[in-house]
């Protein structure tokens, strides 16, 4: 247990720090803290998932997803006479494949 005064909030933190090791190489493969991560990324005002995390540091993300609730959802595209074309052609070319698959 390390215990840690915390100079910008004027608190002792105490948590623990563990670590793995490799037995075959006997070197010590990483550190992490074990213990409540939730709360420390809660006060720090991250959020506690790792992608959440990340993505905050080159934007916020609360506000881009109020963004998108609010937003109008993309129009769907009108179908034209070609686009019908297009996809019955396609449809027979895969028909005949298939065909000569057999």
């Amino acid at each position: 247990m390390i215990d840690i005064y915390n100079l910008t909030h004027g608190e002792h933190i105490f948590f623990r720090v563990c670590s793995k090791l490799n037995r075959t190489t006997k070197l010590i493969l990483s550190f992490y803290i074990a213990g409540d991560q939730a709360s420390h990324w809660k006060k720090k005002g991250l959020p506690t998932d790792k992608d959440g995390r990340m993505l905050s540091h080159y934007f916020d993300v609360d506000a881009y997803q109020e963004q998108m609730r609010n937003s109008e959802p993309p129009k769907k595209k009108k179908i034209t006479k070609n686009m019908i074309k297009f996809y019955k052609k396609r449809k027979e070319d895969r028909k005949r494949r298939r065909a000569l698959m057999l």
